[in-house]
């Protein structure tokens, strides 16, 4: 019984790793399913201690864990939409990019060509070529 517990744990771990931003229905889910957990968990010590039987335990947890795994699935379709969310602003940003460069100043043009530039590594051919000769 621990191990699927555990498992459903490792697996909502897992989720919220997968994305550190989060929006409020996906904190409120993340706390939905830390309490269905917890429950989970007073519910085995009851069941060790002798205040509930194994065939309720079996029962209740499964119901809870059928809640888990719907929490589990509209927390993923949540996220899949901000994702895309994200993907859709970054490619209409990416295509202002040139327009947006170019109405900044020449500072800020530097700065920027600074950064871009600042870790640039070029494998098996030279950073710099030296300037042509002048005659």
């Amino acid at each position: 019984m621990l191990t699927t517990a555990r498992e459903s744990a490792r697996n909502w771990e897992f989720w919220t790793q997968e994305r550190p931003t989060e929006s409020t229905p996906i904190v409120r889910l993340q706390r939905e399913h830390r309490r269905i957990q917890e429950r989970i968990d007073a519910m085995y010590l009851d069941k060790l201690d002798g205040r509930i039987n194994a065939g309720f335990f079996d029962a209740k947890a499964a119901e809870m864990r059928s809640e888990q795994s719907r929490i589990n699935v509209e927390a993923h379709g949540l996220a899949n939409q901000s994702y895309v969310a994200e993907g859709v602003n970054l490619l209409r940003l990416s295509q202002r990019a040139h327009a947006l460069f170019e109405r900044q100043p020449a500072k800020e043009k530097r700065r920027l060509m600074d950064f871009v530039v600042s870790k640039l590594h070029l494998e098996r051919r030279p950073t710099h070529r030296p300037l042509p000769a002048t005659v």
